[in-house]
């Protein structure tokens, strides 16, 4: 069982999946981290990576929710895709404040 929020009103659970289940749906093939799915009301996180990058890819993903939800088209692309560079960037930026303050949403693996 995983952890329970809300973003922008939608409740979504949080859940560590082994990294290797996460399904790439560009047609790149590259290393994901997290994954979101509005259908199951679900953002994943890659559990094998470390707490600091499991937090940072909550951030991320709850960034997409967010860009989404609020239709944030300054960071949606011509063709549908989020700016995957902005969306990173603004996620971390979440994070280092919080982190400098020792406040992490996920603060051990079994939490998710």
């Amino acid at each position: 069982m995983g952890m329970k929020i809300k973003v922008c009103g939608l409740p979504f659970e949080v859940t560590g999946v082994d990294g290797r289940h996460l399904v790439s749906h560009n047609k790149e093939r590259t290393d994901l981290y997290g994954e979101v799915s509005y259908e199951k009301e679900s953002i994943h996180v890659d559990n094998t990576k470390s707490l600091e990058m499991m937090n940072q890819t909550f951030w991320h993903e709850v960034m997409h929710v967010i860009v989404n939800r609020l239709s944030v088209r300054e960071l949606i692309l011509e063709d549908g895709n989020h700016n995957e560079m902005a969306i990173d960037q603004i996620a971390l930026g979440i994070f280092s404040v919080l982190n400098s303050i020792d406040w992490d949403v996920i603060s051990s693996k079994e939490m998710i």
